[in-house]
């Protein structure tokens, strides 16, 4: 489902992403329920195409359950892709890991810039993985 605040951040994606820098319009860490969260993204096109979202805790404290990666949006170009992320595998100390299962449309070698939006109860936060290649898997 594409939520409306998404529609309002695409435009200014859009108009940076189409250089050879990445935009930067969003950090790559935050801090949400007193956790310093950082954002790492894969993207694989093959046997299945897949995003996977993963939010690291770099000195492995647990992440809560009330921190979530709720929603992507991709950035290849003059062109966007944007889906909602689900929680499927159990947590670690220090990571939170999310997925899209129907990944983007673009081939492998696409260099697209990622923008995931977490959230906490009370708080939400755009983050940015600039310049994030689609790799093959099979």
């Amino acid at each position: 489902m594409l939520r409306p605040w998404i529609l309002l951040v695409s435009a200014p994606l859009l108009a940076g992403a189409c250089n050879d820098q990445p935009p930067l319009l969003a950090p790559e860490t935050t801090v949400l329920e007193g956790v310093n969260l950082h954002l790492s993204v894969s993207l694989f096109r093959g046997l299945s195409d897949e995003l996977v979202v993963r939010l690291a805790a770099p000195d492995s404290t647990v992440i809560p359950s009330s921190v979530l990666a709720d929603s992507v949006l991709v950035v290849n170009g003059h062109e966007t892709w944007a889906a909602a992320l689900t929680e499927t595998l159990p947590r670690l100390p220090g990571y939170a890991v999310f997925f899209v299962n129907e990944g983007p449309p673009w081939p492998v070698g696409s260099i697209v810039d990622v923008f995931v939006t977490v959230r906490d109860g009370t708080h939400r936060r755009l983050l940015e993985a600039p310049r994030q290649e689609i790799m093959i898997v099979w």
